[in-house]
Parts: C-alpha cells; structure tokens; sequence
C-alpha cells in the first residue's frame, strides 16, 4: 500500500488553516464595510455620549452574530434615536488616530449616523473616512492571503498525484516488502529475517513555520522600512531644500494596553521651488516638538521650517526642530528588524531540520 509523504500532509493543514484564517477575515472586513457604507448612505445625524472605551482582547465581538471587530480600542455609544427609544451600541470600531483625538481632548459626545434597527452599528462621522482606508487597504491583502493558500492546497493536491502516478509499480498487485536476509541457523535450516518496521513519519512543523515567517516579515518591513527612512534622511540632510510649511491637521494616537500612550502626528503642506503645492502626512513627531507648537492638545503655531527633496515627492520631509527624535527611531527601526530577521534566519534553519525525514 503507498504511503503519502507527511511533508504534504501537513502543508495540507497548513494551507487549509491559512485559507480558514484569511477567509473569516475577509468576511469580517466585507461585513463591515457593508455596515458602514449602509449607516452612512440611509442612516440620520444625532448625537451619541461615549460611555466606554475598550482595549479589544478578542477580534470578534461576542453576540449572537459576531462582529469582527479589527481595531486595538472600540467604545460604547448610547443615543436616543429617531424614534424616541434609548438605544445602545457597545464595542464599536474605532481607529487610532480617533481615540487618541478623544482621549486627548477628553470628548465624551461624538456625532454618528445610524439606522432605527436593534443591531445597527453606527458610523461616527469624524472617523468613517479613517475606517474606510483600514478596511480597504486590508481587505487585498486578506483576498491575497487566502488566494495563495488555495492555490497552494491545489498544487499540493496535483502534485502528490503526479507523483503517484510516476512512483506507481509497472506490474500489477500487491507490492509486497521484500524480506530481509536469509540467516543459517545452527541446525543448517536458513531463517529469514523480517524487515525492520518502517519509522513513523515526522509531524510538519507548521507553528515553528508560522513563526518563522512572521520574524522574518516583521524583521525585513521593519528594518527596510527604516532604513528608506534613514536614506531619505541622509539625502534631504545634504542636498535637501529649506521652506515653511504649515500644519494643517493634527491627530493623536494611542498606543494599547491598559494606560495607553499619546503620541502625536502631523500633516504638511508647503509650496517647492517651482510654486507647487506640496503635501505629506501623517508624520510622527516627537512629544518635546509637540508640546513647542501646542497648547491644551490644539495647535498654535502653524509653521514650521522644513527641508525636503525637490526630485523626490514621497520622500519624508526633515523638520528642522526634530532632527534628533527622527535620527534616533530610524536607529531603534534598524536594530530591531535586524534583529528580528536575525532570529527568522536562525529559525528557518531549524525549520528546514525538522521538514526532513527522520
């Protein structure tokens, strides 16, 4: 009887469990865009109070129908609708950048748009355009994921029959195990010794692969990424452009956990040397700069000097006030994804080890 190779039957798991993972998650995705888009196409303006902010622990919010939920805060609303009925909403998808804005500005009033129906999710209105973006940069990347797993699980299958069909014995049969050497006994009688039993195969490692290319995502989008950063840097601080750009728009981010940290972005606009408007943003700025062109979480002073590229429009602007926080992080950046495709080198070699035969 033929075995079938354990490589393939565990990559099948793989595959099925990643196919799994990615399928749910872009139903969840589609599902709320859904709801958005239909709260803000038929819904109506009202006013609801903020009675809770929530770190999520899980990515679905537990119901009768679960809502995936796909951000780090949600909050609790609670408004009285059209109809006169009080009506309540808890974990409601929130972005970052609209809790940092909250918790900076301590609002506990928002304004959403919504439907008169018992499970309607509201949309707040100064947040819908940031939760349209998340959704519609994540779900090609969700669509993607799930394609790949597919079509791998159907190579694998392919595969193994192809190489059935070639490993497949020419005559026709049982196949059987052919003994092992014929020992003579002292009687002169010959024995014949039995083969040795076949070893069991070897369990995929698919959680050590799992981790193996997340350390090795992170490390090199993390280290690359810096590094872009730091040539850009390197490049405006030598043949960069002085102007006075303004802050048009400010936003503050929370980071998770259960005492979140504010940090703070800034959007950019300013006109090059030909007299085009130039814009760029959101973009991290330390906390010492902030507190400089800030007073009680609103901005006060809306210029700053900068230095850009003129051949290189999605090149990071350099703000002259914050060279060194700028320096430092694409350091941390670097180190860190190095460091951690550092260790996904060390663990692929440990995984390609363990997806040998024994």
């Amino acid at each position: 009887m033929a075995h079938r190779s354990y490589r393939y039957d565990g990559f099948d798991s793989f595959c099925v469990a990643v196919a799994t993972i990615f399928g749910l998650l872009l139903i969840g995705l589609w599902d709320n865009q859904r709801t958005l888009q239909r709260a803000l196409n038929e819904g109506y303006d009202t006013t609801a109070v903020v009675q809770l902010i929530r770190n999520n622990r899980l990515p679905v919010a537990p119901g009768w129908r679960p809502r995936f939920l796909g951000t780090s805060h949600t909050v609790d609303l609670a408004w009285r609708g059209r109809d006169g009925v009080e009506r309540m909403m808890q974990r409601v998808p929130v972005s970052d950048a609209f809790i940092g804005d909250l918790m900076a500005r301590s609002l506990d009033r928002v304004a959403i748009r919504t439907l008169d129906e018992s499970n309607a999710v509201p949309a707040i209105l100064s947040d819908a355009d940031n939760r349209l973006r998340a959704i519609g940069a994540s779900m090609p990347w969700a669509v993607w994921a799930t394609l790949g797993a597919v079509i791998a699980f159907v190579g694998t299958l392919i595969w193994r029959r192809v190489r059935q069909q070639v490993k497949a014995p020419a005559l026709s049969g049982e196949v059987r195990a052919s003994p092992g050497p014929a020992i003579r006994s002292p009687a002169g009688r010959a024995t014949v010794v039995p083969p040795p039993p076949p070893r069991a195969p070897r369990a995929f490692p698919y959680r050590l692969l799992i981790v193996t290319l997340f350390a090795l995502v992170f490390g090199a989008t993390m280290s690359i990424s810096a590094w872009l950063d730091r040539h850009g840097y390197d490049a405006i601080r030598d043949h960069g452009t002085e102007a006075i750009a303004w802050v048009t728009d400010a936003h503050a981010l929370a980071s998770g956990g259960t005492q979140p940290r504010i940090s703070h972005t800034i959007d950019l606009a300013w006109r090059d040397a030909s007299g085009n408007e130039r814009r760029f943003g959101p973009t991290h700025i330390s906390e010492q700069f902030w507190a400089g062109i800030s007073s009680h979480e609103t901005v006060v002073r809306r210029q700053v000097r900068i230095r850009y590229l003129e051949d290189d429009r999605t090149a990071r602007p350099l703000i002259a006030g914050d060279v060194t926080h700028r320096r430092v992080n694409d350091s941390v950046g670097i180190f860190f994804g190095g460091l951690a495709l550092s260790a996904g080198l060390v663990l692929s070699a440990f995984t390609i080890r363990r997806m040998r035969p024994i």
